[in-house]
């Protein structure tokens, strides 16, 4: 029996907490441009959606990692929105509280993909777009103990499994 996603069930207890209008999931180790949480926002403010998903880079990359992160990841999130097969990343999402709650939140059995699980269901409720200005910069600590090879095989295989099947990995041990 696989137990359930550390990170889900964190992410949901979080947002069952929340007071507010809008939820944010955000990370602990990342670092979030100073714009960053208006720009997230925005589009549930100015009620052109329920949710946003924003941008993320290296934040210790190399040159190639920034660049294809600018050129091939960032267009393609950008275009997975538009045609409705999100690439969504947990550490940079806003939601409107009451669809979150509707939608039923993160899903703490899940082990991977609860970011790209909720933002699935959201689209179910109204737009949900990508927001290039809300800018996190996430650790590469993943890429440097894997290696290229390993990380970019192990999240396509899963991106395709979950929005082919609707199923993740059941492994995804926290690299420190």
């Amino acid at each position: 029996m696989v137990e359930p996603g550390i990170t889900a069930e964190g992410r949901q207890k979080g947002c069952k907490k929340a007071k507010g209008e809008i939820i944010v999931s955000a990370g602990a180790d990342v670092v979030y441009s100073s714009n960053w949480l208006k720009e997230l926002i925005k589009p549930i403010v100015k009620g052109d959606a329920i949710a946003s998903c924003g941008k993320i880079v290296p934040l210790d990359g190399t040159k190639l990692e920034d660049i294809f992160s600018e050129r091939i990841l960032n267009p393609l999130a950008a275009i997975s929105y538009t045609i409705k097969i999100p690439f969504a990343v947990g550490d940079n999402i806003a939601i409107r509280a009451d669809i979150f709650r509707k939608v039923g939140g993160f899903d703490p059995k899940l082990i991977t993909a609860e970011d790209t699980d909720l933002v699935k269901r959201l689209m179910k409720e109204g737009k949900v777009v990508y927001s290039s200005k809300a800018v996190a910069k996430v650790s590469m600590r993943r890429i440097r103990e894997w290696g290229y090879g390993k990380y970019l095989s192990f999240h396509a295989q899963n991106f395709i499994k979950f929005h082919l099947k609707n199923k993740s990995e059941d492994e995804y041990k926290p690299i420190r």
